[in-house]
């Protein structure tokens, strides 16, 4: 067994020896506030089609808050904490990946809710497994789930992917049932019905049959709030379409399931009432505008969700496009959750509108699209906020991108960030979309230049241009945006191109990279007065990839080695890292791991799902990340360490002694001819114990009482720049 756990130990060390490691952590503390006040939620990545469920997620037995978009296809999760309602992104990690919908509901009855979701296969279901007292944990137990036709056959239930059925126990049996729009054609409701509490008196076999393909009589025709019943049809020559959005609830205490109804051209929710029993549903009416007080009016294609979202035991409606993208731009992404209190019960509900930015109203949320970029637009010495979009359209006004600045009102070292423009410099007036920024000094006079990227909504062509600052150093910018140049390249410039200027070469200019919308990387040289010639047009070996399109990029020294390293993003939703790029501009960059976000609930890293897009920025060695969903994440750079970071060599000229070593008891004693600094770091990276101070030729005991046994590293930085790490083996 000795053996064996000194062959690990040697492994790690060469492991260590030839690879960076990084440690990200999702941060929350950094405050960030607009003109209502503190956002509790700044840095949680914005919401545009919120598919909305509730689960406990921590074991603390309330609902927390569970949001699957279906622009980016990622899940976001949210604690529900005495009534704040706080983001809590570690849960993310727990959750399978999906696609399409997710919706969060107990087949069982056990009391833990399941995951259903759907591919082009059919349905699948994920079983919450959560032990008792333990981390949530799901394991998949349909990868498809089976329905008998009504002529015989088994088939997959394959719901159209444009719509969201409802999944809940219609008959009133005890298990769930499934009733879905015709696939393709839409027209009429088909119910699957669930036969495990007939055939087994428990609801968990999932056994379906499809009882009838035209469920309560009802029949949708072309135009909005067009239906008919019993029988009558639309007299149309034609199949219909798909793209509904169905729940099923009772809305009027009678104990009958009814439900609602969104369609893909219709700007409603529509509510049927079943006026026949459980087992026979009838409808021969249907309420156009739901709710009657301030009915659900979203562009295009609202889904709605009855959970409890403000933990008061009464369900609350919660409604929000139901698109794979801003559909004609025509979508306010910024206020696209509505959230309805419900003021009844759960039997008789009413609901009362509260707002339209549920949860938004708390977060950095500017649409779609969002690109970061750091400046001191103020000249008090630390980094402000800027913050570039897609577009937005607020109270049906045009699609227009804007850029939102957030003044750094704490310092370098400990940020807080106030929103003071949210049009800055006014750049709604040049009518763009797809807006990416960049600052740098481009004309070499010590001011710092604004430089972007965007699409022009008059005739849809992208281009790179910038703006000139006009103050001197230590004033506040002054960008004019009706004196804009352009700069010319000798490819077409598409949108979603993205420009970040670097003095690569180290001849004291700016620089050009470009990440393509096809994905790949390029390198311009700057030969003067901001003329460009291309000189690589796959700088690193990062080539076009349909799947890592709309590469992003920044650039900052992660591993402190005096070396630009570069970090990347683009539509597989994962950042990469590459280290010390200027040293191989004519080979392939060197990606890190991509295993780099730190989970506290899994003790580990992990990759990180950042949805369908992600545009880094860097803030010092930390990383803000713009996605899909119109805000931001922070990732706080817990600590890199370069291998050993030639140990032999430092250990020699500084003489740092760590001992016992192994050891058994909870203790350990350092010991150097420098005075300097004492850390200790898990095999992550991250410090777990607090910052020790030494004296020379002193030894210093450092407790590990609360530490579990395992390999964990001391690292001593000494007064002078001294730095060496050392193993160090905890045993039991």
């Amino acid at each position: 067994m000795k053996k064996i756990f000194f062959l690990i130990i040697i492994i790690l060390s060469s492991t260590f020896a030839s690879a960076q490691i990084f440690s990200f952590g999702l941060d929350q503390t950094i405050k960030v506030s607009n003109e209502a006040g503190e956002l509790v939620n700044a840095w949680a990545g914005g919401i545009n089609s919120a598919q909305v469920s509730t689960i406990d997620l921590n074991g603390d037995r309330q609902q927390d808050v569970v949001i699957f978009d279906r622009t980016n296809f990622k899940v976001s999760t949210f604690l529900n904490q005495n009534g704040v309602i706080r983001y809590a992104p570690d849960y993310e990690a727990l959750f399978p990946k999906m696609e399409n919908w997710c919706l969060l509901i107990d087949y069982d009855n056990d009391g833990k809710k399941d995951i259903f979701t759907v591919t082009r296969e059919g349905i699948r279901v994920f079983r919450n497994v959560t032990p008792q007292g333990g981390i949530l944990t799901f394991r998949l137990f349909k990868n498809g789930i089976l329905v008998k036709s009504t002529t015989g056959n088994v088939f997959p239930l394959r719901p159209d992917l444009t719509d969201i059925p409802a999944i809940t126990d219609m008959d009133n049996d005890g298990d769930l049932d499934v009733l879905n729009f015709a696939p393709l054609i839409g027209q009429t409701i088909e119910f699957s019905k669930n036969f495990s509490m007939e055939r087994y008196n428990r609801p968990d076999s999932m056994e379906f049959e499809k009882t009838t393909l035209f469920w309560g009589g009802i029949s949708e025709c072309t135009n909005c709030n067009e239906y008919f019943f019993n029988n009558n049809s639309c007299r149309t020559e034609q199949a219909e379409h798909s793209g509904h959005a169905m729940v099923g609830l009772d809305l009027n205490g009678d104990n009958i399931k009814d439900f609602l109804l969104s369609d893909v051209n219709c700007p409603g929710v529509v509510a049927f009432t079943n006026r026949g029993t459980p087992a026979n549903a009838v409808f021969n009416s249907f309420t156009p505008s739901f709710p009657a007080s301030n009915p659900v009016n979203i562009n295009s294609f609202p889904a709605s969700y009855v959970e409890d979202v403000d933990n008061d035991g009464i369900k609350d409606l919660l409604v929000s496009p139901n698109q794979f993208f801003n559909d004609g731009n025509r979508i306010d992404f910024t206020n696209s959750l509505w959230f309805y209190k419900n003021t009844g019960t759960n039997g008789t509900p009413n609901f009362i509108f509260q707002k339209r930015n549920f949860l938004q109203d708390q977060m950095i949320e500017l649409g779609e699209y969002t690109k970061p970029a750091f400046a001191d637009y103020d000249a008090d010495g630390d980094l402000d906020l800027f913050v570039s979009n897609g577009g937005q359209t607020i109270n049906n006004q045009p699609f227009i991108s804007k850029i939102s600045l957030f003044e750094n009102t704490g310092s370098q070292a400990n940020p807080s960030f106030r929103l003071v423009n949210s049009d800055y410099a006014n750049f709604s007036q040049l009518n763009l979309r797809l807006l990416k920024i960049n600052f740098a000094d481009l004309n070499g006079d010590g001011a710092t230049d604004l430089a972007f990227a965007a699409t022009a909504n008059t005739d849809g062509r992208a281009s790179l241009r910038y703006a000139i600052n006009t103050a001197t150093r230590n004033e506040r910018f002054n960008l004019n945006i009706n004196n804009l140049m352009t700069i010319p390249l000798p490819n077409n410039f598409l949108p979603f191109d993205e420009p970040l200027f670097w003095d690569l070469d180290g001849d004291r200019d700016q620089d050009l990279l470009i990440g393509r919308f096809q994905g790949g990387l390029q390198y311009f040289e700057n030969t003067g007065n901001l003329n460009f010639s291309l000189r690589n047009n796959q700088l690193g070996g990062i080539l076009d990839d349909f799947n890592k399109r709309a590469l992003s990029i920044a650039i900052t020294d992660f591993n402190k080695n005096s070396k630009p390293d570069l970090v990347t993003g683009d539509r597989s939703g994962r950042l990469n890292i590459y280290l010390d790029i200027t040293d191989r501009l004519s080979g392939n960059f060197v990606a890190v791991s991509n295993e780099f976000v730190f989970n506290d609930l899994q003790n580990k890293n992990t990759v990180y799902n950042f949805g369908a897009e992600v545009s880094p920025a860097v803030y010092g060695d930390d990383i803000a990340a713009g996605l899909t969903g119109g805000g931001l994440l922070f990732l706080k750079n817990k600590n890199a360490i370069t291998g050993i970071e030639r140990e032999k060599q430092e250990s020699q000229a500084i003489d740092f002694q760590v001992f016992p070593n192994p050891t058994l008891d909870k203790k350990v004693v350092v010991k150097s001819r420098s005075r300097g600094e004492v850390r200790i770091l898990n095999l992550l990276g991250v410090q777990v114990i607090d910052s020790q101070k030494i004296m020379p030729e002193t030894a210093h005991e450092i407790s590990l009482q609360f530490l579990p046994h395992g390999v964990y590293l001391v690292k001593f930085l000494g007064e002078k720049g001294e730095k060496i790490i050392k193993k160090l083996i905890l045993n039991k």
